[in-house]
C-alpha cells in the first residue's frame, strides 16, 4: 500500500519517478558525452548519481541501463532529445531544479565547465521548461557548491560559460 503523504514524484514505482530518473540519467548522458566521449570521471560522477537516484537497483542494472542508454543517444539524431524531457515538464520546480543541478554536476566532474555543456544544460532547461526561478535557484546552488569544493581545495574553471544562454 502507498503512503499517500509520499508525492508521486518521490515513489519508486510511479511514473513520474521513472519519468525523473529517466531525464536525469539522459541528461548527465549528454553533457557528459557533448565533447564527443565519455570520460572516466564522468562516467564515475554518473554511477554515484545513479546510486543515489535507484538505491534498489544493483551496480550490474546500473551500468547496463547507463550502457544501452548512451548507445541508444549515439542511434538517434539530437533533433529528437527533447523528447526524452517532455514529461520532466509536468514535475513541480524543484525536481527540475534537481535534474539541472545534476546534469552541471557532471559537467564540473572534471573541473571544467565547457562552452557546449553549458548550451546543453541550458537547452535541457528550456526542454524541460524550467521557469526564471527555478533557473536562478539552479544557478545559486551551483555556486554554493562550487564555493564549498573551493574550500576543500579543488579548483574550477568555465565558471563563467555557466551564464552562457
Amino acid at each position: 500500500m502507498r503512503d499517500a503523504n509520499v508525492p508521486p514524484e518521490n515513489r519508486p514505482a510511479s511514473p513520474e519517478f521513472f519519468a525523473f530518473v529517466s531525464a536525469n540519467v539522459v541528461g548527465m548522458l549528454l553533457v557528459a558525452m557533448a565533447d564527443g566521449k565519455l570520460h572516466w570521471n564522468e562516467h564515475e560522477a554518473i554511477v554515484e548519481a545513479m546510486r543515489v537516484l535507484g538505491d534498489h537497483v544493483s551496480a550490474q542494472q546500473t551500468l547496463t541501463f547507463l550502457d544501452e542508454t548512451a548507445h541508444l543517444l549515439e542511434a538517434i539524431s539530437a533533433d529528437e532529445w527533447p523528447t526524452f524531457f517532455h514529461p520532466v515538464r509536468r514535475l513541480p520546480p524543484h525536481r527540475k531544479e534537481l535534474l539541472l543541478g545534476m546534469a552541471t554536476r557532471i559537467a564540473f566532474s572534471d573541473s571544467h565547465l565547457s562552452v557546449e555543456e553549458s548550451r546543453l544544460i541550458h537547452k535541457i532547461a528550456d526542454w524541460i521548461e524550467a521557469n526564471g526561478k527555478s533557473r536562478r535557484i539552479w544557478k545559486r546552488d551551483v555556486h554554493t557548491a562550487l564555493a564549498i569544493g573551493r574550500q576543500r581545495g579543488f579548483t574550477y574553471t568555465g565558471v563563467e560559460n555557466l551564464e552562457l544562454v
